[in-house]
């Protein structure tokens, strides 16, 4: 029996040191708010935190507690390590009034707000994981600051989220799984939202009474509607709500549960060389008036590929490649709109309307679409000489019709590559490393 004990004994106890071999705990330590202060010192000075010329900042354990960062024209390095909370502070790391700061190679979880930039310029965040807050970045009145090859996922509100905020840039984030909008610009004007691939968000770009923004080159998928509050009024890849003068453009907007790109109450937008593909709808339009929708790839939208409601008017849709949605375009109370070079293309329904007097010829009178289904419909049409239009009125409905029905397809304007992730890490190394080279020259000087 004896014997059997000791083996027993021996037998744990190799399991024991087998175990502690094998996983291996990185301890977070608890420190309540460190700060970086303006003369450069670190307090406590026992944190984890070291720095040999007050310009590098590194961390050297992971931390239970918030940092504060007093100081310009520095670099904080995360080294990988992660800072949970939530700590005294609901931020996880925060500056007010800074400028020239690199925040970089960090986890932050946990937090009301992971990064917060209050009056801020010229910072640059890059390579940082935001996990698990409420808000992974907000910026509140900052301007001219990158935000770049950052993961924000799994938080319960925003992924990165910008007010009254101007001249950002916002490239080659990866933005996936957060309760409400993976990005929300908010009273912010002249931002790039660029390359950025977002994926299982309540909406995946939201833009609110902003003007002068640029969103291109952004993978936007599976927009689910899905949020704590049961709110409505979502479900969107890109969508605009009281704004105007932004341009939208060559963007992948798929998969969502309500419309691809959605314009409400937003006038003297450019929606241009997108594919739009297999959501609900395409591209809606409510309230919305005077904006330029061309070269758009729109396809496989199960209720509409274009929707015109609630007074859209006098907006201008050409150069559209329309296919295989249920109904091709479709308008409800709205007049005056001008569809002229598009490709209707086995759509169930290729157009229709409430009746409204629509546009259907460019401005000189001479072009209008072209549509799979006209030869069908019109098998004893032919060419009008060699000008490559048709000889029989296409009609829609009683007060709409197609004077000038296309011969043949007309050459859309834009094309969309798919963004692979080689093409993001090269935007991502693009936009940022010359500004990091930049700043380290800075820096030294």
């Amino acid at each position: 029996m004896r014997r059997k004990a000791l083996l027993l004994a021996i037998m744990l106890l190799l399991l024991l040191c087998l175990m502690t071999s094998t996983f291996r705990f990185e301890p977070v330590l608890a420190v309540g708010i460190i700060y970086i202060h303006a003369d450069g010192s670190i307090e406590p000075p026992t944190a984890p935190i070291s720095t040999l010329d007050s310009v590098t900042y590194t961390v050297h354990e992971s931390i239970n507690g918030s940092i504060e960062i007093d100081r310009n024209n520095v670099v904080f390095d995360g080294a990988g390590k992660t800072l949970e909370g939530p700590a005294t502070s609901d931020l996880g790391i925060s500056l007010q009034g800074r400028t020239n700061v690199t925040i970089k190679n960090i986890i932050v979880a946990g937090f009301t707000t992971g990064i917060k930039l209050d009056s801020c310029s010229s910072i640059t965040i890059i390579g940082t994981t935001m996990t698990k807050d409420s808000y992974g970045i907000h910026l509140t009145g900052s301007s001219q600051n990158i935000i770049s090859g950052n993961n924000a996922s799994n938080n319960s509100d925003y992924g990165i989220w910008l007010s009254s905020s101007g001249s950002n840039s916002i490239t080659a984030n990866t933005i996936k799984n957060n309760n409400y909008d993976g990005i929300l610009i908010a009273d912010s004007n002249s931002n790039n939202i660029f390359g950025n691939i977002l994926t299982s968000n309540n909406d995946g770009i939201r833009l609110e009474s902003s003007t002068g923004n640029t969103v291109s080159a952004n993978k936007v998928a599976d927009s689910n509607g899905y949020d704590m509050w049961n709110t409505t009024n979502n479900g969107y890849a890109i969508v605009l709500i009281s704004s105007s003068q932004n341009m939208v453009s060559g963007n992948i907007a798929s998969n969502s549960v309500k419309d691809g790109i959605r314009l409400e109450s937003s006038a003297n937008n450019t929606v241009s060389g997108n594919n739009i593909k297999n959501n609900n709808e395409g591209l809606g339009l409510s309230s919305s008036s005077n904006n330029n929708v061309f070269a758009n790839n729109v396809t496989n939208n199960i209720d509409c590929g274009f929707r015109f409601e609630s007074s859209s008017n006098d907006n201008r849709l050409h150069g559209n490649n329309i296919t295989s949605n249920g109904y091709g375009v479709w308008f409800g109370s709205s007049t005056n709109n001008a569809v002229f070079q598009n490709n209707f293309l086995a759509n169930s329904v290729q157009a229709q309307t409430a009746g409204n007097n629509e546009m259907w010829v460019d401005s000189s009178g001479t072009h209008g679409n072209y549509w799979s289904d006209y030869s069908t419909k019109y098998p004893n049409a032919t060419e009008v000489g060699t000008s490559g239009i048709e000889n029989a009125t296409y009609i829609i409905d009683s007060n709409n019709q197609d004077n000038n029905p296309l011969v043949n397809q007309t050459i859309a304007e834009n094309t969309v590559p798919e963004l692979s992730s080689s093409l993001v890490l090269l935007l991502m190394i693009a936009t940022t490393v010359p500004l990091i080279i930049y700043k380290r020259r800075h820096y030294k000087q």
